[in-house]
C-alpha cells in the first residue's frame, strides 16, 4: 500500500488539514501562502530525487493547510441579529421533519428585517417551529419572527461535536419560532437551480410514494431513494441500529456501489448484444462510461447529500480507473478518490460518514483476502455443479467482506456509537442482497416508469413494498434476540491505536521476528491500559463527583470509592425528542467505562432534571431509584416509574432515607423532604411548589462533603436552616435552582458556608440563569464559583487529607 505515492501524498495533505485545525501555529495564511509558492518555484530546478522526494510531501501538507485556512466558517447572521428578535425571510430548501408539535427543516435566508432595516443575506439557517407546525414544501418562501442561536456543544471530555457537524452541513445558527401561525408564506422562493430542477422530479415521485405505499414503506423508500430521513422515527430507526444496519437509512457507498454495480451489469449485458461493437471497442471501458451517468442520476435523486457525494466521488473514481485500464490498482483509486473529497471539503475529514466510509474500503480491501483465506477452496469438487460453485464463492465473498468491514471499523463504530451488533453480520447478509437485487432496484425503475405511466410506477412499488415488508420482518426479529446488541464502554484515541496496532501485527505475524515483538509490545500496553482502568473504576479510594453539562437541566454522576455509583438527576428538554440521557449522559459513562449504575436519584419531576433518567434506568441497570416521593400526571415521570417497575428497581422514598445511609465509607443523608410529613399530594401544583418538593442529599467523606438541594427556593431553604443549623456546613454546593434570583437567601449560604460553588445552566437560556441577584449574593459568601455554561463538566475529588475541585479535561 504505502509504495504508491499517493498514500504519502493523501497522508501528508490530511495531516495538514488536521495541523491547521487544531495547531493555532498554522493558522497564518500569509506565512503559508509565500512559502508554498517558494518551494513549488523550486521544485523544477531540483535535480537529486531524495531532495524531491522531501520537498513534494511537504508541498502537499502546506496545501492542505492553505485549502483549510480558506474554510469559510464563519456566522454573520447571529451577529447581526444582536440578540433582538428578529424578522427573516428565506426558502425552504429541505423536507419538513415533525415530531409532535415541533417540526425542524432548512432554510436558505435572504433577508433579515431589524429595527426598520432590511439586511440581504446569504446563510442556510435550521428553523425549529415548537408550537402548531405548518409543513410547506420545498421553495417556498416565507417569512417568520425569530431568536437566532449559534450552534453550541456540551463541554463534557469527549462529547459529541455538534457545532462541527452544522459547520460540515453549512448551517450557519438556529432560527426558533415559537408558534408555527407566525410563519407567513409570501410566495415562490429561489432554493437554488440544481434544487428547483431536482424538484420538478422529486416532488412528483414524493406525491406517488405517499399515496401509494404505507407510512412505514413511504418512510424507507425516501430515505433510500430520496435521501429524506425526515419520515425514519426512533423506534424504527432503532431495529436498524441494534441490527447494525444503521447505515442503511442514509445514502452512502453503499447506495452508490449497488447502484454502479447493477447498472454496470445491466449496461454491459446490452451492449454485448452488439457482436460488432464487442469486436472493434473494448465494452468494459463503454459499459464503465455509461455507468457514471446513472450513478450521477441517483446521488442527485438523493438530493446531493453530503454523504452521497463523497460516494459518488469514490465511484467515479474507480470507474474512471477502468476506463484508465487501471482498476487493478485500488489502493490509488481510494487514495486519490479520498484527496479529491477533502479538496472539495477539507472539514470531511472530521465527519463521521467520510471516516467510516473510507475505513470501511480500507478494511475491505485489506482484510478480505485473508479472511477468504479461511473458507475452503472446494472449487475441484463443484466443478460439475457451477451454480452450486457460483452460490458458494457469492456467499463467502459476502461472509467476508462483511467480517472485513466489521472487524476494520470495529473501534471507530463504538467510539461513534457506543455498542455492537452480534448480529449485523447476519444481517448484511440477509438485508444487502434484497435491498441491492430488488428494493433499491425497482424503486429507481418506479420512478423511470412514473415519466410514462403513473400506474405502471405504482405497481413496480407494490412489488418492491413486498420485498420492503420481508426486509424489515428480517430486521425486527434480528433486533428482537436479546443477544443482539450490546452497549459498550467507549474505547480512548490511544486505544483505538492499539487495536489497529495489534490488527496489523496479527495479519502480518509471520512476516518476521520484528512484528512478533511489536505484538508483545501492544499487548503489554493492552494489559497496561486494562489495569488502569481496573484500579480507576474498582480500587480506587477517592469519592469524586462529576457535575455535568446537560444545557439547561442538573446531572451528576458520583463515583464512590470501589465500584459503586450514582447518578443525580439526568437533565432533559421540555418539548424536545433530544434525549440527554442517551446523547449526553450515557456517553459520560461509558467513556469513563461504566457499564452499571447503582443508585439513581431523581431531585424532583421537571424535565430538565427527569427526562434524561429515562434512558439510564433502562440500559444501566440500577438497584435502587430514589424521588422525592411526589407523584406527576408528566407524561415522561409516568414513563419513568413504568420503566423502574418494569425492570423490578426498588423505589425509596424520604421515608425509606430518613436515618441516612453509608455507601463504600461515604456518608449519605437525606434532609428534604421530612420524613413522615403529609406533603402536598397535589398532581398539578405549580412550578414553585414542585421545586420546593426538591430531595435535598448531601454526601461526606473524609472530613469533607457535598450538597445536592435540586431546585429548591427560599421558602424551603428558610426551613432547612431553621431545623439543620450548621449540620447544613458543606464544602461544595451544588448551586440551588441553576442560580436563580428566587434561591441562594443569604441565610442559606452563610449556613452552608461553602468553599466551591457550582452553577449548572446553559449560556442565553430563556430564564436568564443565573440571575444577577444570585451571583452577588454567591460572590459576597466568598466561595469560587464554577460555572458549567462557561467551562463543562466540573470535577469534585475527596480523598484522605486532600479536597480538589476544577473543570474536567478527561
Amino acid at each position: 500500500m504505502f509504495d504508491r505515492p499517493l498514500v504519502p501524498t493523501f497522508i501528508c495533505f490530511a495531516g495538514g488539514i488536521l495541523a491547521g485545525r487544531y495547531i493555532s501555529f498554522f493558522n497564518d495564511r500569509l506565512l503559508i501562502i509565500p512559502l508554498l509558492i517558494i518551494l513549488l518555484l523550486f521544485l523544477p530546478f531540483l535535480s537529486q530525487k531524495k531532495l524531491k522526494s522531501f520537498i513534494i510531501p511537504i508541498c502537499f501538507f502546506l496545501t492542505g493547510l492553505f485549502i483549510v485556512s480558506c474554510r469559510d466558517t464563519s456566522v454573520e447572521l447571529v451577529s447581526l441579529a444582536e440578540g433582538k428578535k428578529i424578522i427573516l425571510e428565506g426558502t425552504v430548501i429541505s423536507p419538513v421533519k415533525q415530531n409532535g408539535k415541533s417540526e425542524r427543516f432548512e432554510l436558505k435566508s435572504e433577508r433579515l428585517f431589524l429595527d426598520e432595516k432590511i439586511i440581504y443575506v446569504n446563510e442556510k439557517v435550521q428553523v425549529s417551529v415548537y408550537n402548531n407546525p405548518v409543513v410547506y414544501t420545498i421553495g417556498t418562501r416565507i417569512r417568520f419572527p425569530s431568536h437566532l442561536k449559534p450552534f453550541m456543544n456540551f463541554k463534557n471530555p469527549g462529547a459529541y461535536d455538534y457545532e462541527l457537524s452544522m459547520q460540515i452541513k453549512g448551517i450557519s445558527c438556529n432560527a426558533s419560532v415559537s408558534d408555527g401561525r407566525y410563519i407567513v408564506p409570501v410566495g415562490r422562493g429561489d432554493p437554488g437551480f440544481f434544487t428547483e430542477k431536482l424538484e420538478y422530479i422529486r416532488q412528483p415521485f414524493r406525491d406517488v410514494l405517499n399515496s401509494t405505499l404505507s407510512e412505514k414503506n413511504n418512510a424507507l423508500y425516501s430515505a433510500l431513494l430520496l435521501g429524506e430521513t425526515e419520515g425514519i422515527g426512533d423506534d424504527l430507526r432503532e431495529y436498524f441500529n441494534l441490527t447494525g444496519l444503521g447505515h442503511v437509512l442514509a445514502v452512502s457507498g453503499l447506495h452508490v456501489g449497488m447502484i454502479a454495480c447493477i447498472s454496470f451489469f445491466i449496461f454491459r449485458q446490452i451492449l454485448s448484444l452488439s457482436y460488432k461493437l464487442a469486436i472493434r471497442h473494448n465494452i468494459k471501458k463503454i459499459t464503465a462510461l455509461a455507468t457514471c451517468l446513472p450513478v450521477i442520476g441517483y446521488t442527485a435523486l438523493s438530493g446531493f447529500q453530503v454523504s452521497g457525494q463523497r460516494a459518488m466521488i469514490m465511484a467515479l473514481a474507480y470507474l474512471f480507473s477502468i476506463i484508465m485500464d487501471r482498476e487493478s490498482d485500488i489502493w490509488s483509486t481510494l487514495f486519490f478518490s479520498a484527496f479529491i473529497i477533502l479538496a472539495v471539503d477539507p472539514l470531511a475529514i472530521e465527519s463521521i460518514s467520510f471516516q467510516l466510509t473510507f475505513l470501511a474500503v480500507v478494511g475491505i480491501v485489506w482484510l478480505t483476502p485473508f479472511i477468504q483465506k479461511i473458507f475452503p477452496d472446494i472449487s475441484g469438487k463443484l466443478k460439475n455443479y457451477p451454480y452450486m460453485k457460483k452460490c458458494y464463492f457469492y456467499f463467502t465473498g459476502i461472509i467476508s467482506v462483511s467480517l472485513a468491514a466489521n472487524i476494520f471499523l470495529l473501534p471507530v463504530t463504538v467510539y461513534y456509537f457506543n455498542r455492537i451488533s452480534f448480529v449485523s453480520i447476519l444481517a448484511n447478509l440477509l438485508v444487502i442482497p434484497l435491498m441491492g437485487f430488488i428494493i433499491l432496484p425497482s424503486g429507481m425503475l418506479a420512478l423511470l416508469t412514473l415519466f410514462v405511466s403513473e400506474d405502471a410506477s405504482r405497481l413496480i412499488l407494490f412489488i418492491g413494498s413486498y420485498a420492503l415488508d420481508i426486509m424489515m420482518y428480517l430486521i425486527e426479529y434480528l433486533a428482537s434476540l436479546p443477544w443482539a446488541c450490546f452497549w459498550m464502554v467507549i474505547p480512548s484515541m490511544f486505544e483505538i491505536l492499539l487495536f489497529y496496532c495489534l490488527l496489523f501485527c496479527i495479519v502480518f505475524f509471520r512476516k518476521g521476528r520484528m512484528i512478533k515483538y511489536s505484538m508483545s509490545a501492544v499487548l503489554l500496553l493492552f494489559l497496561l491500559d486494562i489495569s488502569y482502568w481496573v484500579y480507576d473504576t474498582g480500587l480506587n479510594k477517592n469519592l469524586r463527583v462529576f457535575f455535568l453539562d446537560v444545557g439547561q437541566g442538573n446531572s451528576a454522576l458520583i463515583q464512590f470509592p470501589g465500584r459503586k455509583r450514582m447518578i443525580i438527576d439526568g437533565g432533559g428538554f421540555q418539548g424536545e425528542t433530544f434525549d440527554t440521557g442517551k446523547s449526553i449522559v450515557a456517553p459520560f459513562l461509558l467513556r469513563k467505562k461504566i457499564l452499571h449504575i447503582d443508585y439513581v436519584v431523581l431531585s424532583h419531576p421537571h424535565p430538565d432534571h427527569m427526562k434524561g433518567l429515562k434512558f439510564i434506568a433502562s440500559v444501566f441497570d440500577p438497584a435502587e431509584f430514589w424521588h422525592n416521593g411526589e407523584d406527576s400526571e408528566d407524561d415522561d415521570y409516568k414513563d419513568l416509574i413504568d420503566i423502574i417497575k418494569t425492570r423490578g428497581i426498588k423505589i425509596l422514598t424520604p421515608d425509606d432515607l430518613a436515618k441516612g445511609m453509608y455507601v463504600s465509607g461515604v456518608k449519605i443523608e437525606v434532609f428534604y423532604p421530612f420524613s413522615g410529613e403529609k406533603r402536598s399530594q397535589n398532581l398539578y401544583a405549580s412550578s414553585h411548589t414542585i421545586n420546593d418538593q426538591s430531595i435535598v442529599v448531601r454526601l461526606s467523606y473524609a472530613g469533607r462533603s457535598v450538597l445536592f438541594p435540586g431546585d429548591i427556593e427560599m421558602k424551603s431553604e428558610a426551613i432547612l436552616v431553621n431545623k439543620y443549623g450548621n449540620r447544613l456546613k458543606s464544602d461544595t454546593l451544588l448551586v440551588p435552582h441553576h442560580g436563580s434570583r428566587y434561591s441562594s437567601s443569604k441565610p442559606f449560604l452563610e449556613t452552608v458556608s461553602p468553599e466551591v460553588c457550582i452553577i449548572s445552566s446553559t449560556k442565553g437560556n430563556r430564564f436568564g440563569f443565573p440571575h444577577a441577584e444570585a451571583l452577588e449574593r454567591l460572590n459576597s459568601a466568598g466561595a469560587r464559583i464554577f460555572r458549567i455554561d462557561q467551562g463543562g463538566t466540573v470535577e469534585v475529588k475527596i480523598g484522605e487529607g486532600f479536597f480538589h475541585a476544577g473543570y474536567s479535561l478527561d
